[in-house]
């Protein structure tokens, strides 16, 4: 795992976030041209944002269709991540960095942790991050 994987993961982009004041959640259409106005607004703020998770491959892919729409590149001109790992964010142009979860290991963690809490015993201090990672590839 390269340092910036790692910085991706273990901050989850909170500490920029908080640091930099700089929070801007939109709701992104599946157009290429309703996606380019989010990028758009994104590009004009001050400084322009640099870098997209999306809350699902699926927004994130249209997030680049908006950038190409624009012109621009992603990377090059503005990072997208998305969330899944579905079978077309590795075909999507370009390929899609998205962050991986095994699911069924999530849910039977939180599963695990409510039977503890109603048995009123200690829940694992298994790590969820251990479940979850970061599947690089062109898009950001």
């Amino acid at each position: 795992m390269t340092d910036h994987e790692r910085h991706v993961l273990d901050d989850g982009g909170r500490g920029l976030a908080e640091a930099t004041g700089r929070v801007d959640v939109r709701t992104v259409p599946l157009t290429p041209s309703g996606a380019a106005d989010a990028v758009r607004a994104w590009r004009a703020m001050g400084p322009p944002v640099t870098g997209i998770c999306a809350f699902n491959d699926e927004v994130a892919m249209a997030v680049l269709a908006g950038v190409q729409y624009l012109g621009l590149q992603a990377p090059r001109d503005i990072a997208v991540i998305g969330v899944d790992n579905s079978p077309a964010s590795a075909v999507a142009c370009p390929p899609l960095t998205t962050v991986v979860q095994d699911v069924a290991a999530v849910a039977e963690h939180y599963a695990d942790s409510v039977t503890a809490a109603l048995a009123g015993t200690q829940a694992s201090e298994e790590l969820i991050e251990q479940h979850i990672r970061l599947e690089v590839r062109e898009s950001a």
